[in-house]
């Protein structure tokens, strides 16, 4: 799993969260930009195109150049955000019932020869 941030504080500060969240558990994660020999289940990044990774979640503000390398993508919507797709979403299943309902008329514009 990659988790995309907005910059380099934002990426540092997720990494101090995920350390320090719970005196008994343990989130395993590392920054991107760290090397280590052993592979880690979380990554976290704010500026590089990422190794190859199944999830994606997205905590910036814009869409990843690189999120179509990605299986999955996880994204934070703002209320406001959520209601703009949900109107979009009904404008366009509106539509579609429209279309389909309409009759399916068949011209046949030749013309006879003279």
């Amino acid at each position: 799993m990659y988790v995309h941030c907005k910059n380099r504080d934002e990426s540092h500060a997720l990494d101090e969260l995920l350390w320090t969240f719970s005196d008994t558990s343990f989130v395993p994660h590392c920054l991107e930009e760290e090397s280590h020999d052993f592979p880690t289940p979380i990554k976290l990044g704010f500026d590089k195109t990422p190794k190859p990774h199944d999830v994606l979640i997205n905590l910036s503000t814009s869409v990843p150049i690189f999120y179509t390398k990605f299986n999955r993508i996880a994204e934070c919507v703002h209320k406001k955000m959520k209601m703009i797709s949900r109107l979009v979403v009904s404008t366009i299943n509106f539509i579609n019932h429209k279309i389909s309902r309409l009759k399916h008329t068949k011209y046949d514009m030749m013309l006879p020869f003279r």
